[in-house]
């Protein structure tokens, strides 16, 4: 499980239960404090100028890094960015549905990172019919597939073979060689709105970024952001609006973006009402060292 817990600048004080943290910069990101967890001390309180990244178990880092939380991109008209990185070789991110994890067709982010063991981080996943939700597009779990809706606009796949390696393709289904975890989403939609935006990517460094912003206005200006400023070589648009929450670590940073008024200001952790029930989620585990 995870012994160390995300600390946030943007004004926010977090107590450690019963650690105290080395801080040190990462070699590969300068821009990154590394936490690592220590003997159990009493519990402090950090307010940190910058923001904190990193679960650390007391086996090492777990390859899933907090860069961003709930941060203003200016130049972009965002108000809020929260972005989570995963390195592959340390950590595998799976396709869940909420079926699985809860026995429901339905669940919130907060309830699947629950249930699934050693879950680091999350989001929600792909698109669904508001009135049973019913995928669609391509969703396979496990290396089955749960879903084959053909559709258009579904034309770029994440997906992760056996031995956790992800890609991205262009197409509305791949067949399952070796997959394990797969999911649909959009390269761009005619939609235009200030919303909720989700994407998950692969960066020019072979890096997968899970990524939800608001507002952003569309898709194009989304992706432009993704790769301007996260490295981004390849993306698949997932679910956006009142669907987008989040969440990294245990007892850290839990956001829930529905349309309500109160879901809209930058928390730690969102209250019940801010997050909605989605059929499928991306959920973040490290490997076994």
């Amino acid at each position: 499980m995870i012994a160390a817990v995300a600390l946030l600048s943007c004004g926010h004080a977090l107590a450690g239960e019963g650690f105290d943290f080395d801080r040190r910069r990462d070699a590969g990101n300068p821009s990154l404090t590394i936490l690592e967890s220590l003997p159990s001390l009493p519990a402090v309180t950090f307010r940190m100028p910058e923001v904190v990244a990193i679960v650390a178990s007391a086996r090492g880092p777990s390859g899933v890094a907090l860069l961003k939380a709930n941060e203003p991109v200016p130049s972009f008209g965002i108000k809020m960015l929260t972005v989570i990185e995963v390195d592959p070789s340390r950590a595998e991110v799976r396709t869940v549905s909420a079926k699985s994890a809860v026995g429901r067709v339905w669940a919130t982010l907060p309830k699947v990172m629950a249930a699934v063991p050693g879950a680091a981080a999350g989001m929600n996943a792909g698109f669904f019919t508001r009135e049973d939700g019913a995928l669609i597009g391509f969703f396979m779990e496990r290396g089955k597939v749960l879903a084959h809706v053909g559709h258009p606009s579904m034309n770029r796949i994440f997906m992760v073979d056996g031995n956790g390696k992800p890609r991205i393709v262009v197409g509305t289904s791949a067949g399952p060689g070796g997959i394990v975890s797969a999911v649909a989403g959009k390269s761009a939609w005619e939609e235009s709105s200030r919303s909720a935006r989700a994407a998950v990517c692969i960066t020019r460094s072979g890096r997968v970024r899970l990524v939800a912003a608001y507002p952003v206005q569309d898709l194009d200006h989304m992706a432009q952001y993704l790769s301007a400023k996260e490295g981004c070589a390849s993306v698949v648009h997932l679910d956006g609006g009142g669907s987008t929450q989040m969440a990294f670590g245990e007892n850290g940073l839990s956001t829930g973006w529905e349309r309500k008024e109160e879901c809209r200001k930058p928390a730690l952790r969102s209250p019940d009402q801010c997050f909605r029930q989605v059929p499928t989620f991306l959920v973040v585990v490290p490997r076994a060292r």
